[in-house]
Formats: structure tokens, C-alpha cells, sequence
């Protein structure tokens, strides 16, 4: 199979399935580094949001570019407008996940990897919704 029938057939995937496998590897990746961060912060109560926060951060970056380029591909904004709208979207999930796993970990006492996965599962509805409104929108109509 050529890279063109296999770049058409993934264009063939419903964007919301597309969403949930790009964002799958996305996670496992944002995981893997959430780890390495947790492991050399220092030990504190707050630890694992601190090293949620920072994960996040990078995460913004690294989601954006994966979306961009497998996810939303009906999308009309450039890459810059849709970063920007990126990181509006990620922006207040930023608060809004941070939040919710600091309860989890802190108020709740659930253990911290337990928190990351319900935190990004909570985040990932959120994201959708917002990114595709937001970030990757397609222009009601075109200026030619």
C-alpha cells in the first residue's frame, strides 16, 4: 500500500474517531512525560498537579500540531490562527483540568495516576467541542 492511499484512507475516518486516535497517541506521549517530570520534582503535596501543569503546558504545543495535521482536516484556518485559537481552548482547560486534579489528588486522595487519566478524559470532551468551534473552524464563506 502507497503513502497516498493510506493518507486517503485515514482522510476517509470520521473526524471524531480521527480526534480520539490522534489524541490517544497524544496522551501516551503526554503520560510518558507527565512521568518523567513527576519523577525528578522534588517531593511536595502538591507534586503531581505541579507536575500536571507543566505537562499541559507542553502538551499544547504537541496536541495543536498533531491536530493540525491528522485531525481536523476540513479545517480553513491557517496554522498560526489555529494556534492561537489552540491556545485559547487550551488555555482555560488549562484551569479548568488543573483544578480538577488538584481536587482529585488533594481533597479526594486518589492516586495521582488514576487523577491523570480522569483529568485528561474530563479534558478531552472539553477540547473537542472549543478546538473544533475555536481553533479549527472552517470559514462560513470564502472571500473569492
Amino acid at each position: 500500500m502507497d503513502n497516498l492511499s493510506l493518507w486517503k484512507r485515514w482522510g476517509e475516518i470520521p473526524e471524531r474517531v480521527r480526534f480520539v486516535i490522534v489524541g490517544l497517541f497524544g496522551v501516551l506521549i503526554g503520560w510518558l512525560i507527565y512521568n518523567l517530570i513527576y519523577i525528578l520534582a522534588p517531593e511536595s503535596d502538591n507534586r503531581a498537579t505541579i507536575s500536571w501543569g507543566i505537562a499541559y503546558v507542553l502538551a499544547i504545543f504537541r496536541q495543536h500540531a498533531l491536530h493540525y495535521m491528522l485531525t481536523f482536516k476540513e479545517s480553513d484556518a491557517s496554522y498560526l490562527e489555529s494556534l492561537f485559537g489552540a491556545f485559547l481552548v487550551y488555555g482555560l482547560g488549562f484551569f479548568i483540568t488543573t483544578y480538577v486534579n488538584s481536587q482529585l489528588n488533594t481533597t479526594i486522595g486518589l492516586y495521582h495516576q488514576f487523577s491523570y487519566f480522569l483529568t485528561v478524559a474530563i479534558g478531552v470532551v472539553y477540547n473537542y467541542i472549543f478546538l473544533k468551534k475555536l481553533a479549527f473552524k472552517k470559514k462560513a464563506f470564502s472571500s473569492d
